[in-house]
């Protein structure tokens, strides 16, 4: 075995399957991706995600005490990795911006993506500092997910992306070692 920097362990708990975590306040709507989503309780309906505090959706995710949680399918990986390497500060609608459609729902107001394969709305729990990161937990208000999940994923109809580290292809680090090209 080859010895793993402590600084990238994180990197082993890839390919994950990332969400987008979106939060309106003040009259802007940001969101970011995140690869490190956790179910935490399921009693209350609990999830967590880590996030550095110098995040423009951290940031809104505190002042407004509530975001969302998608799950998008593969065919919009373009919009998740605009999500995930640009900055919220910099845009007053950053969903817009990514090529996404959404509504804001609930009170406090989460935008919901309309291109969701599955959606939770949440409202803000606890956060707690980890070293230079911060663990964002919600408490699950809603959840809802396309007909191809049914009690699991069935995959009929769900393409989920697959997360392999920034500037990988998924598909060529994850499925040519299977040894065939899925479109």
């Amino acid at each position: 075995m080859r010895k793993v920097d402590r600084s990238q362990v994180y990197r082993l708990l890839y390919p994950a399957v990332p969400v987008v975590v979106a939060s309106c306040h003040d009259g802007s709507t940001t969101a970011m991706s995140v690869a490190s989503l956790v179910s935490l309780s399921n009693e209350p309906p609990l999830v967590g995600f880590s996030s550095s505090p110098s995040h423009a959706t951290y940031q809104s995710i505190r002042k407004s005490r509530a975001f969302s949680v998608t799950w998008l399918d593969r065919r919009y990986s373009n919009s998740m990795e605009f999500l995930g390497t640009s900055s919220g500060w910099a845009v007053a609608d950053k969903l817009r911006a990514s090529g996404l459609t959404y509504r804001t729902v609930g009170s406090p107001a989460v935008p919901r993506i309309e291109e969701a394969a599955a959606y939770l709305l949440c409202h803000l729990e606890r956060v707690q500092n980890y070293g230079d990161h911060q663990l964002v937990v919600g408490r699950v208000r809603e959840a809802k997910a396309v007909e191809d999940f049914d009690e699991y994923w069935e995959f009929r109809t769900y393409s989920p992306m697959l997360y392999t580290g920034l500037g990988r292809d998924p598909l060529k680090s994850v499925v040519r070692r299977r040894g065939r090209r899925d479109s």
